[in-house]
């Protein structure tokens, strides 16, 4: 009777081992060994780069969000709020949220603004876990549409400078989506072809310390 009891103890022992050693390789960047470290040591310019692939599925990821707001939007912010963790997460989710509130809270006349623009975007710095980025979003033709919350009638159109707005991405790996999780910066519009096309570190990016780089 012991040693039965013995035994299944190191059954049970052996399934839970099992399933902490699952869980934690599904936490895991399925592209961490594929990844390349770009200019090693040199200050400013080193980072790591992730499979062409990946760096597509950030930007498709992303722009699904931008399309998601537009399409959104214009239902109220109720509809909006609903999937929102589909796009964001951490800081920029809850921030997310807590606009929302304040806004559904007000008393005054309720208005929802939708930002259009053409979409320009640059993937880079990786984690050294794969499983964050840095998108630039370089953004021209920019149209802020003002609407009466309740009509949904347009109210005004502001036409908006270009400019480039840098985020910080993370890999859900439970879902298999990337999300903003943070709002890093936003550069003026002259910046906007270098940071699609050029030398980042002419950029002087205020990055976070998880970033990739060496600093």
């Amino acid at each position: 009777m012991i040693w039965a009891l013995f035994i299944m103890g190191l059954v049970v022992i052996a399934i839970v081992l099992g399933l902490l050693a699952a869980s934690s390789q599904s936490d895991l960047a399925p592209w961490l060994d594929k990844m390349r470290r770009a200019n090693p040591g040199r200050r400013h310019k080193s980072e790591w780069i992730a499979p062409t692939e990946v760096m597509d599925q950030v930007v498709q990821h992303y722009l699904e969000g931008v399309q998601y707001a537009i399409n959104t939007l214009p239902k109220g912010y109720v509809p909006y709020a609903r999937d929102l963790d589909k796009f964001m997460t951490g800081v920029f989710l809850k921030n997310q949220r807590a606009t929302i509130d304040a806004r559904l809270r007000q008393d005054t006349l309720r208005l929802i603004d939708i930002l259009r623009a053409d979409h320009r975007v640059r993937v880079r710095y990786f984690a050294d876990d794969g499983l964050a980025c840095i998108l630039l979003d370089y953004q021209t033709e920019r149209r802020l549409a003002t609407y009466h919350y309740w009509s949904k009638r347009r109210v005004h159109t502001q036409h908006l400078e270009d400019t480039v707005i840098v985020y910080r991405m993370e890999y859900d790996t439970h879902v298999r989506r990337w999300k903003i999780a943070e709002f890093i910066q936003e550069l003026p519009a002259h910046y906007g072809p270098l940071a699609i096309d050029g030398p980042l570190d002419k950029l002087h990016l205020t990055l976070p310390p998880y970033s990739g780089r060496d600093d």
